[in-house]
């Protein structure tokens, strides 16, 4: 009113509420946490007020505050059990609304609305979603007089990531054809062809670059001779272990990617025929197949689009151990790679038997079975130091398996514990049985007496007091014409 004072104007008039808002778009990863902050300006204590987050309408919202708590009635179903409203600074009117995971739905405009008794103000905020996806994948798609044709693929972006082919010299080379679609999670999918003239030699690289994320893939090809693509057969870098019995899955694969249901694959070992399995005319052929591997194994297909195969051996045995060569052939062309098998077994725990006497001491064998390779066996002493061995026998039954027999001859004045200990040479696995011996022994010991306390009744009694084959001897008491006997925790027999 005209000639009206500041006394007279009304405190709202002079303290216009303001909704304050981020002055840059939120940018989020698909999967994270997108928080939309906003205040009021001047501060003002909010926890009475009515606040919501809303899109392109009023109703439903994104997220309700009203009447001093969160309101879910009036929400949107697509937000539902993913928003949260987190109120430790409602009381300088700043607020800040948490959705959580981020879908690719949720990118776009946002509006931040406060309302006090009437007195309403809203802002918008700009969420934009994000997703870096899969690395580029190049493929050998076919060839034509003029020269070959590669595609580039990759898939989980967004939003569409720019996707182009460069020469070695990092110059655009122009694409045929481009192709784009989007899953069911809004993500995309792009698949960029071109075709590479009669005469290129050199590289080409597929680049991929997100419009929003400083951030980049690339994988290249190098092309020799005339509209000829470079084919290498890639396999594991390790060798592959298997115990036997188990499955063992051989796998190699092409690169570039290119599909091999036309093509010649085989593994074979230390000759390309007989085979181990073959594949030709887009069936596996059992005609040329070692007869010692029919009916064990099978042919994987499931990428073979991608040319990439495996090669699965079951049950393993220990005559699979060893090199193997997985091959294909395309046309008059030819790639190889090689493979390594190994075949593993731990065999049983050992076994200590005391074999005889002599006037020097005791003769103390370990045995054990059911190895492969054959273990590294030892004795040692309490403090773990070596006691050598006086003979060793090493054999393998039909199957293979190695069964190995160590003898040690301990001296009269020994006493202490002596164990035998085994360790395959491929696994990070052993397994050790001890005797403990004490006393002297100035008589010759028949063995027949070790056996028949080792039969008594006492004896599962023993094993569950010292499991893994542990005796003790006293020389003092053995049951003899010199009074020997064998120490059980402590009580003689």
């Amino acid at each position: 009113m005209l000639g009206q004072t500041s006394s007279q104007i009304s405190p709202k008039l002079l303290t216009q509420m303001k909704v304050i808002g981020p002055g840059e778009p939120i940018k989020v990863q698909v999967g994270g946490d997108a928080k939309l902050n906003c205040y009021l300006e001047p501060k003002k204590d909010a926890q009475h007020m009515e606040v919501r987050w809303f899109r392109s309408q009023f109703s439903p919202a994104v997220h309700v505050y009203e009447h001093g708590q969160d309101q879910t009635a009036d929400q949107m179903k697509e937000y539902q059990g993913r928003t949260e409203l987190l109120k430790d600074t409602i009381t300088d009117g700043n607020l800040t609304l948490k959705i959580s995971p981020v879908r690719v739905s949720d990118d776009g405009e946002y509006r931040c609305y406060f309302d006090d008794e009437g007195d309403n103000e809203e802002t918008t905020l700009q969420l934009q979603v994000t997703a870096v996806g899969s690395e580029p994948q190049l493929r050998l798609e076919g060839h034509e007089m003029k020269g070959i044709w590669l595609g580039c693929m990759t898939t989980g972006w967004y939003p569409a990531p720019q996707v182009r082919w460069k020469d070695a010299r990092g110059e655009m080379v122009p694409s045929w054809s481009e192709s784009l679609s989007q899953d069911t999670d809004g993500l995309f999918a792009v698949k960029l062809s071109v075709l590479v003239q009669e005469a290129f030699e050199g590289t080409v690289s597929c680049s991929l670059e997100s419009p929003l994320l400083p951030q980049g893939k690339e994988a290249g090809i190098s092309i020799a001779g005339q509209f000829t693509a470079q084919m290498k057969v890639i396999g594991p870098g390790e060798p592959i272990k298997v115990q036997v019995g188990g499955d063992a899955k051989l796998n190699c694969y092409l690169e570039p990617k290119m599909d091999a249901q036309g093509m010649e694959v085989r593994w074979f070992r230390s000759q390309l025929s007989p085979a181990v399995h073959v594949y030709e005319h887009g069936q596996d052929q059992t005609g040329d197949q070692m007869k010692e591997y029919q009916g064990r194994t099978e042919l994987l297909k499931d990428t073979i689009t991608d040319g990439n195969l495996t090669l699965k051996i079951s049950p393993v045995r220990v005559s699979d151990d060893g090199e193997y060569r997985c091959f294909f052939q395309h046309g008059g062309n030819s790639e190889n790679t090689t493979l390594q098998l190994q075949v593993t077994a731990v065999g049983s725990e050992p076994q200590i038997r005391l074999e005889g006497h002599e006037m020097k001491g005791i003769w103390l064998g370990c045995m054990t079975t059911g190895w492969y390779p054959a273990p590294q066996v030892r004795w040692k002493d309490a403090r773990g130091e070596m006691v050598p061995s006086w003979s060793e026998s090493l054999s393998q039954d039909t199957d293979g398996l190695f069964a190995v027999k160590l003898s040690v001859l301990v001296q009269e004045g020994f006493e202490g514990n002596v164990s035998c200990s085994l360790e395959s040479p491929l696994l990070p696995q052993g397994k050790e049985a001890g005797i403990s011996i004490a006393g002297q022994c100035h008589s010759q010991t028949p063995i027949q007496t070790w056996r028949s306390m080792a039969g008594r009744p006492r004896e599962a009694e023993q094993k569950q007091r010292f499991p893994g084959s542990l005796w003790f001897v006293d020389w003092k008491n053995l049951v003899n014409s010199t009074g020997c006997g064998i120490i059980d925790g402590g009580e003689r027999n």
